[in-house]
């Protein structure tokens, strides 16, 4: 009889303790399940922001003189600067913007020739930021934004710089000189004017805040590369590989195309080891490179083409694979636009992208 009793004593406490057992094991899901929806409450976004470089390539491409162009640089680059209220509102931005608008000089020798202030040729945004305590004056932006100050405006601020880049292309206009947009590639993009780091901002009301930066630069140059560097064979490359694509190169490489035999011009540049030495900054995987304005010599002032393959698509050929080879993180090439509105539709497709 005691036996028997102490075996029922045994079950009731394994009962009791299995019974306390599933309250808390239905408790603790019932807490993960309440973790698991206030989780789903938490909404994550992406606020993207931008850093626009304008670099025109200041060489004797911009003498209208000997290369006329239906739209002038100087009107592409006042484009950039008057879609400055549509690209703070992109993406549904109300608030916080620290987005930069500057112009780069691609031949840095005109700074020193013109005594012209690099930092009076930018605009930006995180300058209502207070740099101590971090605090955002949204209010001042928007007066800004809204040309309510007169003294600090947008609008006036773009006037000064407009007048300054007019000053500097009538310089350059008599004042003429090479571009090495190779040297200035590798060289001048670096991360003191890049943007890379993404800011994560935990915001009230479940919301969190990823804020990235996309590194536009906008390359105003022809295509045609002129470059003080040696011939890529002594720094152990090709024999058909160059720092520069100058008319001449471009004429040559022609001729040993058709020289060749072959149909395929992808193929034989593949074939026959041509190419631009590719660039060594490992900067440019962040940078999104658009280059504007590129120019077909080969072609008449109707537009005709007089050779094949045209300089064009030779100069498309080379540029393609340069770029990709050196890690550039997107890019597109356009040509000499024939209009206004054509080239602020290129500026702000790739924006988007």
């Amino acid at each position: 009889m005691k036996r028997v009793k102490n075996i029922l004593i045994v079950v009731s406490v394994f009962s009791i303790i299995s019974f306390l057992m599933m309250g808390c094991t239905n408790s603790q899901k019932s807490d993960n399940n309440k973790m698991l929806e206030e989780a789903k409450k938490i909404q994550e976004v992406t606020i993207q922001e931008y850093n626009i470089m304008i670099a025109p390539d200041l060489s004797n491409r911009i003498n209208d003189e000997i290369h006329p162009k239906p739209v002038d640089d100087r009107a592409i680059i006042h484009e950039v600067f008057q879609m400055i209220p549509t690209v703070l509102t992109s993406n549904n931005r109300t608030t916080g913007q620290k987005d930069l608008f500057s112009f780069m000089f691609v031949n840095s020798g005109l700074i020193s020739q013109t005594g012209m202030d690099v930092d009076s040729l930018r605009i930006d945004f995180s300058s209502f930021v207070n740099p101590e305590s971090g605090t955002d004056n949204q209010k001042n932006r928007i007066e800004y934004i809204k040309n309510r100050n007169p003294e600090r405006s947008l609008k006036k601020d773009v006037v000064a710089i407009n007048n300054r880049i007019e000053k500097l292309y009538s310089f350059a206009q008599s004042h003429s000189g090479g571009a090495d947009i190779w040297s200035f590639l590798n060289s001048e993009i670096d991360p003191t004017i890049l943007k890379t780091q993404t800011k994560r901002n935990e915001v009230f009301g479940g919301v969190i805040q990823n804020i990235v930066c996309k590194n536009v630069m906008i390359l105003l140059t022809d295509g045609y590369l002129e470059s003080g560097l040696s011939r890529g064979q002594s720094q152990g490359e090709g024999k058909n590989m160059s720092y520069d694509l100058t008319q001449s190169r471009i004429r040559d490489f022609r001729n040993a195309f058709k020289h060749s035999k072959m149909n395929d011009l992808r193929a034989f540049y593949k074939k026959e080891g041509y190419g631009i030495v590719a660039l060594k900054n490992s900067a440019l995987k962040d940078l999104h490179l658009l280059v504007m304005e590129m120019d077909d010599r080969s072609q008449t002032k109707t537009g005709n083409a007089t050779v094949f393959p045209t300089d064009a698509e030779i100069i498309n050929l080379f540029w393609t694979d340069w770029l990709k080879r050196s890690g550039v993180a997107t890019y597109e090439l356009h040509h000499v636009v024939p209009s206004k509105s054509k080239a602020q539709k290129i500026i702000r497709n790739f924006l988007e992208v």
